[in-house]
């Protein structure tokens, strides 16, 4: 079983509540507004309310979607600087080894 960073489960847990409660408002203000709020005496017929609640729900949906991935990107350290000084140093440990164990190998030649 794959063990997963604190910070990463935290991030997704933080991204699906604001998803849910993203959701939990905009269906029952939608419905409100298509059933009760819009004017009865107007010329939009029954698609035209339809395609409207569609339109407004889809696009509640695609802004959550989207605020959920930014904060699970940014909480999740996706977002961070990454440290070049500890990189650069990393690579230049693993080159000083390669190059201890080509001499090494060639000594045994």
């Amino acid at each position: 079983m794959r063990h997963e960073d604190p910070k990463v489960s935290a991030a997704k847990s933080s991204a699906k509540r604001v998803l849910w409660i993203s959701f939990l408002i905009v269906v029952p203000l939608t419905i409100y507004f298509v059933f009760f709020a819009l004017d009865k005496d107007s010329n939009v017929e029954q698609h035209g309310y339809i395609a409207h609640a569609l339109a407004v729900v889809v696009a509640f949906i695609s802004a959550s979607l989207f605020m959920g991935i930014t904060f699970y990107s940014s909480r999740s350290g996706h977002d961070e600087q990454p440290n070049y000084r500890d990189i650069v140093e990393k690579q230049r440990e693993r080159e000083a080894e390669a190059e201890t164990s080509d001499s090494s190998d060639m000594k045994t030649d």
